[in-house]
């Protein structure tokens, strides 16, 4: 499993690096009010990445014994079904304050809030997303032996606990300095924003590693239950 985390985690940080590349030039390149309306963009866009499986690779994943005809069935089925419920729903509630902000405020506003956002992006990534990714196949294996998921469960929280809470809090203190470094003082608004982003970002790890349990466990009720 630890190599299947290194593999993960090296295709993730090489994808976010890149990414984080790509917005700096155009974070230096775009005034705060043209970032804003870029991020209403990619909002939009985000809704698209719903209907890539449709959830229906977790359901294979979850499952002891595949079939030719469960992998025939599910690969129509993305084809043709056009909603995964729960999947909507986290993109919808994710994505709402972005259009709230848009709506209420100016887009300059936006702008700074959608930067501040972005740079939560790439930490949550690092922090927990390969791990819990990495930890869905290998919770799906035992999902019948509680006592060994409770032991699971117990030993990774500990470990993204420490992760996330050392990088929100050197993000915290760094925050200012990192924005004007990398994408000059007038973005230094967006740094302010990210230090309350950074503070609420410390629970992420902890809701993903419950929900990924949920999840491999087959309990579908309990794990739309946790994303209403």
């Amino acid at each position: 499993m630890f190599k299947a985390f290194l593999w993960d985690f090296s295709s993730k940080f090489l994808n976010q690096i890149i990414s984080f590349i790509v917005s700096i030039f155009l974070t230096r390149l775009l005034l705060p009010e043209q970032f804003g309306i870029m991020g209403i963009a990619l909002i939009i866009i985000s809704f698209s990445t719903i209907f890539v499986d449709l959830g229906f690779g977790r359901a294979i994943i979850q499952q002891k014994e595949v079939t030719e005809v469960q992998l025939s069935t599910v690969f129509l089925l993305n084809l043709s079904i056009s909603l995964f419920f729960s999947a909507l729903l986290d993109t919808i509630f994710t994505r709402l304050d972005v259009f709230i902000i848009g709506k209420i405020f100016s887009s300059a506003t936006l702008g700074f809030y959608t930067r501040a956002q972005s740079m939560d992006g790439v930490v949550r990534q690092i922090s927990s997303t390969s791990i819990v990714s990495v930890l869905f196949p290998y919770l799906s294996k035992v999902q019948s032996d509680t006592e060994k998921v409770r032991e699971l469960y117990h030993r990774y929280l500990h470990i993204l606990s420490f992760v996330a809470f050392f990088l929100c809090g050197i993000l915290y203190l760094t925050a200012d300095s990192i924005f004007i470094i990398l994408f000059t003082e007038k973005w230094i608004e967006a740094a302010i924003l990210f230090k309350i982003i950074t503070i609420a970002g410390f629970v992420y790890p902890i809701s993903a590693l419950m929900v990924s349990i949920l999840s491999s466990r087959g309990n579908s009720v309990a794990y739309l239950k946790a994303e209403i």
